[in-house]
């Protein structure tokens, strides 16, 4: 059950200039709100799925090391009007219900699989990335606990990493690869960045456009894409002052084949991705 809750969260679905080497870290927070509206039909199924998942999550900026850890997650599932899915999840502990069943569990009070699942997952280490003068990532290091498996593997990086490619001052267009999380996996491909005129003083927004390829993903009910795309269209804000991506949205329009035991099915619909900065008092 643990699993397949994290596993929702990449279905219904997602670097900064480095400070001075000897400056203290900075925790620099965010939020995404991903709302998602996907059909899917074949021979033996006919599913609607309105989902709506928050997280949030901080990428900690020491020299040139970034390190990712994500905060409380909730996710609000329905099909066919039901709700099927309502629940919260962070280091304290799961809230909610699911398939109509009420879980209210506190970490001290959790069973030792689940436990460390949370301990692993929420407010710890994901990965540390390394990056150069203009956040491009030279290099990607999970340091995350063996309890936070499904987290990384269904895309969470993928996601939290999305609204924050390189910003390169002297350039008014770009290509950054990007992907979100799709099933056991991540689409990925290269968005194009263009810098648009007419943004307040200390602040650069850019169109962001491409498709993301998800050719191959395994998705969580055991089928696997064989054609995926996901068109994205959106902007985001850049603060030149505080050298990070702060507000962004995109809208992303799928459309995907799948084969699950021989039967070829078909699916199709948006999602909304919401993005903040999140200035903690």
């Amino acid at each position: 059950m643990i699993t397949r809750l994290l596993s929702a969260l990449s279905l219904f679905s997602l670097i900064v200039v480095p400070a001075a080497a000897q400056e203290k870290a900075a925790a620099n927070n965010f939020k995404i709100s991903l709302v998602a509206n996907i059909e899917m039909k074949s021979t033996t199924i006919n599913i609607a799925i309105d989902a709506t998942t928050d997280f949030a999550y901080s990428w900690q900026q020491e020299a040139k090391t970034r390190t990712l850890m994500v905060g409380d997650m909730t996710v609000v599932a329905k099909t066919k009007d039901v709700t099927v899915m309502d629940l919260k999840m962070g280091r304290a502990g799961m809230f909610g219900t699911m398939q109509g069943k009420e879980l209210n569990i506190k970490f001290e009070d959790a069973p030792d699989e689940l436990k460390t699942l949370l301990k692993d997952s929420f407010d710890a280490p994901l990965c540390k990335n390394e990056v150069d003068e203009n956040g491009v990532v030279t290099s990607e290091k999970i340091v995350a606990g063996p309890g936070s498996k499904t987290l990384v593997e269904t895309g969470m990086i993928a996601n939290s990493s999305f609204f924050h490619p390189p910003f390169f001052a002297a350039k008014n267009e770009w290509q950054s690869v990007n992907g979100v999380g799709v099933g056991k996996g991540v689409a990925s491909g290269k968005l194009k960045y263009t810098k648009i005129a007419g943004a307040k003083e200390g602040f650069q927004t850019v169109s962001v456009a491409g498709t993301l390829n998800a050719d191959g993903l395994k998705l969580e009910n055991g089928g696997t894409v064989k054609k995926g795309n996901y068109k994205i269209t959106g902007t985001q804000t850049y603060d030149l002052k505080r050298k990070e991506w702060v507000d962004g949205k995109v809208k992303i329009d799928l459309e995907f084949d799948y084969e699950l035991n021989k039967v070829v099915g078909a699916g199709k619909g948006k999602m909304t991705l919401d993005f903040s900065v999140v200035d903690k008092k």
